[in-house]
């Protein structure tokens, strides 16, 4: 985290998201809270226990996105092609940069 906070790199950080995905067993409406709390939990332990209070903190959480998908994006098996229930029950770690046209924007509207 500490490198993405830097001044140098954060200007191109656009978002960071924690993602909670099921496998397809249960409804709905039970996968996509489990997979909130799968989520959030990782989110919280990110945000309390791995990195203490700080100006990177405050970095994170000003592009930090946690949420569930419920049972979207399931991973199959390369042998089978059947769901692998195990690999679809996990929680991603994304962080999306800007695209060089939106950091050319920035920096011209910063220029003096």
């Amino acid at each position: 985290m500490h490198i993405l906070a830097k001044k140098a790199i954060s200007p191109s950080v656009e978002s960071f998201y924690i993602q909670g995905f099921t496998d397809s067993d249960g409804d709905d409406e039970h996968n996509l809270a489990l997979s909130q709390q799968r989520a959030f939990s990782v989110g919280r332990f990110v945000v309390t226990d791995v990195i203490p209070p700080s100006a990177e903190r405050n970095f994170l959480l000003k592009w930090l996105y946690v949420n569930g998908r419920g049972e979207q994006e399931q991973l199959l098996d390369t042998r089978t092609h059947q769901e692998n229930k195990q690999a679809s029950r996990r929680v991603e770690v994304r962080i999306r940069v800007k695209s060089n046209e939106q950091r050319n924007v920035i920096a011209s509207a910063v220029k003096p």
